[in-house]
């Protein structure tokens, strides 16, 4: 899910790393956020789109943060902290805010600049520095969630590859990625430096959440938030 990429998209990449996040990609390959061969992927940006959100029915309320300085969502929302385990620890859930994340398949925890290159920065993102879940290969994985249904939350996504690629996610009301389809956000979100928020209010509620890289890489999701504990 990585391909080779040239001298001028690296030199472009490290650019915009120093710029944004204040840190050297030195460390880590010239290809990918990761540090991975670049294998398999199309490496070509999908077509132009604006942000959307689809709704199954009139009767959901779908309403879309785009970026985490509004105070409804990080003043009502708890963030999951992964600051405590290890770079490379691979994960299969995350537990947090009363609240258990199980995921699909088997994750990797990562940092910026640590062992992934790039993020963003504020006002787009929380930090330009976060701690991170890396989807391991997985080009499409399922978050699932316990407790009640939850109101208001998402979370941050980046791909791997340094190029703008297609990021779709769908909030169901159901676990593991079924039931009542609540909506879909769909986003160009670039691989350097070009972390995006993906985040609703909707009702009645989600307990899993579908993410697709569309050009078939892989990603990371950062600052996982989920409604205050009542």
């Amino acid at each position: 899910m990585h391909r080779s990429i040239g001298l001028g998209i690296f030199a472009a990449a490290a650019a915009l790393v120093l710029a944004s996040a204040g840190a050297s990609v030195a460390q880590h390959s010239t290809r990918s956020n990761s540090g991975h061969a670049v294998v398999g992927a199309t490496g070509k940006s999908s077509p132009l789109i604006r942000p959307a959100a689809t709704g199954r029915d009139a009767a959901t309320v779908f309403r879309i943060y785009y970026k985490p300085i509004s105070p409804n969502y990080t003043d009502n929302t708890c963030d999951i902290d992964l600051s405590a385990i290890p770079d490379f620890t691979p994960l299969s859930s995350v537990s947090g805010c009363d609240r258990t994340v199980t995921l699909s398949g088997t994750w990797e925890k990562r940092s910026v600049p640590n062992s992934w290159a790039t993020w963003n920065c504020p006002p787009y993102v929380e930090s330009c520095t976060p701690n991170i879940l890396y989807t391991a290969g997985q080009t499409t994985v399922t978050l699932d969630y316990s407790g009640p249904r939850i109101h208001r939350g998402g979370f941050e996504v980046e791909p791997d590859m340094f190029a703008v690629e297609t990021i779709q996610v769908d909030f169901y009301e159901g676990h593991g990625g079924k039931g009542h389809h609540l909506g879909t956000i769909t986003r160009q979100v670039d691989g350097s430096a070009g972390a995006k928020l993906f985040a609703v209010r909707t009702t009645p509620g989600f307990r899993s959440i579908v993410v697709t890289s569309t050009a078939g890489d892989d990603f990371a999701i950062a600052q996982p938030r989920v409604r205050n504990p009542q």
